[in-house]
């Protein structure tokens, strides 16, 4: 198994994410989805094992949504 270092991944995912200009969700919906994330089966080391994610980056995203559709966003939110 390959080792990653957790400040290297949290930096690709920062650039990635400055990169979604429009694209990203209020910081309430992320920290609903991440929520539910850290709690589900499927969750490990931050990724998702059904898709393949880093959940962080997907739970920033709006046009992102979860494999077991476990999340729930407001969707007048979603609109900002």
């Amino acid at each position: 198994m390959v080792q990653t270092d957790p400040d290297q991944v949290a930096q690709a995912i920062a650039d990635q994410l400055a990169l979604e200009v429009g694209n990203i969700v209020p910081a309430a919906v992320r920290d609903a989805r991440l929520a539910v994330c850290t709690q589900c089966p499927f969750f490990q080391n931050g990724t998702c094992t059904q898709c393949g994610c880093y959940v962080r980056f997907r739970a920033s995203l709006k046009n992102k949504h979860c494999p077991l559709n476990h999340w729930f966003d407001d969707k007048e939110h979603l609109n900002d």
